[in-house]
């Protein structure tokens, strides 16, 4: 299907088009648009909508309203994670990112969480207690004492049911540490920028955080699903945690589950005065490709699905059109990047090689293309782009780069296609054409094509060729690329959903103690680090933006990095069947599309009334 697609878009426009044919092992995923916007002058460029929406005159789209008053138990949920859950673990501290899986997330609670908002309104960092109850912060601010719910844990063996108690907290507190390779970004022991020096516990319902500097961020970090969750004393040695959880949150994980599926049953004793979560069970199916995804969702056997492409979306709202459809109504914050291997002799050691590749990338070619810019305006639906640059959009400092609403300055122009500039950079680095370099990625069918398009893109000149190397599983990818410090050779792409704050994006990029400290501890620019370091201890938010601007500006000036996942967002449309109440309406704050890891999937509720 993909291929076909290829093959239409060349034959159609080949003068640009080819750019985004398949490259090395051919394209992975799902069909796009095959015609779209965009000039076929070489210029590049120039078509960025910004963040002013456009109107919708299709009639497909729902106008999500508050359903608070309906929400009800029962009923299935069925949907299918990416990635899938073929290798997930149960273990937060295992899976190479901290995180663990989406089955983590589900089972276990965390001290806090992000406040979940509506589509009325853009979702705000404000951070609520979970596990706690309640909490304080001293005049000083280092100081953080916490009265826990007494959320009890899993009715089965060993934890039998039994109330948590702050114990369980500085268990947990104590093998993140030990065990997670997150804990330098928290915790002051593993490094001097980690804010927490300590965790007391004066009484059963109490947990007191001792800090070694007020952290401006720091109850989002402790509602993030990369930071401590808690886990019972038990858990040591009491069961195994990478195949049993034996958690406090929303959903129970049977002990054997199908390999690749997971069948979640409501926790009873999850109790936060709201009912959440609301469906009786949820599964998580292993199912790979889109083509069977789509054809599920369109049977009604799944509830919606979050990785279908636009094209897909429009067909499943038109031939069933009692499904409920809307567009996401802002733009995202998460920005990732295109990291390179930084080994002795590495062509991407050299600043000029790096830039070269940036200035290949037509922003507005591939946005255009893959959301869907000529089909759904044909239908009357609007597509509204903006450009990445270190941040999304989606933060109100968000500094636009591109060239008709240019608020980045002078360094957006590394961000503007310029093929002859970056010839002159090769040729003045010494560098041979073609660049034959090795793109290092884990098969993501929702994503890879997006991820081709612009390999394509960065070939189209003929300055640079790669050939794929794929890896079979995460971990893996983890251990040989992603986590090595640029101790690799060739390129990859690290995505990043919505943080709980930017200063995670910082840290993870630019400061010697992240995973994610990609261009290596030999190559520590000390002005970047500084301005990680500095606006953590900033409690004016004003200023702290401040600081963020700074730090894009510098980001995008060095090029250490591709700075952006993709080069565009746009605000895309998501589809999902009729009986799944509160659709569209709850919106979170850190992941921002319909079947995010954290709480949004306990929002959603069982309106039978609507099911046929």
């Amino acid at each position: 299907m993909a291929g076909d697609y290829w093959t239409k878009v060349t034959t159609n426009r080949l003068s640009r088009r080819h750019a985004l044919q398949a490259t090395g092992a051919g394209v992975l995923g799902a069909a796009f648009l095959a015609a779209c916007g965009g000039s076929d002058d070489g210029g590049g460029g120039g078509k960025s909508s910004g963040p002013t929406a456009k109107k919708d005159n299709s009639g497909l789209l729902a106008s999500p309203t508050s359903d608070s008053s309906a929400r009800k138990r029962g009923g299935t949920l069925n949907y299918v994670p990416r990635p899938a859950l073929s290798s997930a673990t149960l273990e937060q501290s295992l899976g190479g990112n901290g995180s663990g899986s989406i089955l983590v997330h589900l089972a276990y609670s965390q001290m806090m969480r992000a406040k979940m908002s509506t589509y009325d309104k853009v979702p705000e960092s404000v951070w609520e207690p979970e596990f706690a109850q309640s909490y304080e912060q001293s005049a000083d601010g280092l100081t953080v004492t916490f009265k826990l719910r007494g959320l009890k844990f899993d009715d089965r063996a060993p934890t039998n049911g039994r109330k948590s108690t702050s114990a369980d907290v500085k268990y947990s507190w104590d093998r993140f540490v030990k065990t997670n390779l997150r804990a330098p970004e928290l915790a002051n022991a593993k490094s001097p920028d980690g804010p927490v020096l300590d965790v007391q516990t004066p009484d059963d319902n109490t947990a007191v955080f001792k800090l070694a500097f007020p952290m401006a961020p720091f109850f989002a970090y402790l509602g993030s699903s990369f930071f401590p969750f808690i886990y019972p004393k038990e858990a040591d040695g009491g069961y195994d945690t990478r195949g049993i959880a034996r958690g406090t949150g929303q959903w129970i994980i049977p002990d054997n589950r199908p390999t690749g599926n997971a069948e979640l049953t409501r926790n009873p004793n999850y109790d936060r005065g709201n009912g959440e979560p609301f469906f009786d069970k949820l599964n998580l199916l292993n199912l790979n490709e889109n083509s069977t995804i789509y054809a599920q969702v369109n049977a009604g056997q799944l509830e919606f699905d979050n990785g279908l492409v636009q094209e897909d979306i429009l067909k499943l709202k038109k031939a069933n059109t009692k499904m409920t459809m809307y567009q996401r109504p802002f733009f995202a914050k998460g920005c990732g990047a295109w990291f390179f291997g930084r080994k002795p002799g590495s062509p991407w050691n050299d600043e000029r090689v790096r830039r070269a590749l940036a200035l290949q990338m037509d922003a507005d070619l591939w946005g255009d293309t893959f959301s869907n810019r000529q089909k759904l305006e044909a239908e009357g639906l609007p597509v509204n782009t903006a450009w990445f640059a270190t941040a999304g959009p989606g933060y109100n400092w968000w500094l636009d780069p591109s060239p008709n609403n240019n608020k980045l300055g002078e360094a957006a122009k590394a961000l503007h296609k310029n093929v002859a500039e970056a010839k002159k950079l090769l040729s003045a680095a010494g560098q041979k054409t073609p660049l034959e370099q090795t793109y290092h990625y884990v098969p993501n069918p929702a994503r890879d094509p997006l991820y081709q398009g612009m390999l394509g893109l960065f070939g189209d000149s003929g300055d640079f060729k790669f050939k794929m190397q794929d890896w079979p599983d995460m971990n893996q990818y983890y251990l040989n690329v992603r986590n090595t410090g640029g101790n690799f050779d060739g390129v990859s792409n690290a995505f990043y959903f919505d943080h709980h704050d930017f200063d995670w994006t910082m840290y993870l990029s630019y400061h010697p103690s992240s995973t994610d400290f990609w261009i290596g501890k030999q190559n520590e620019d000390k002005k970047m680090t500084e301005l990680v370091v500095k606006q953590r201890r900033e409690l004016d938010q004003k200023k702290r933006d401040a600081i963020f601007q700074q730090f894009v500006k510098c980001n995008v000036e060095k090029m250490y990095y591709i700075p952006y996942h993709f080069p565009v967002d746009w605000q895309p449309y998501y589809v999902a069947q009729p009986w799944v109440g509160g659709f569209g309406w709850h919106q979170p704050y850190i992941e921002q599309y319909p079947g995010g890891a954290g709480q949004i999937l306990s929002q959603y509720w069982f309106d039978a009334s609507k099911k046929s």
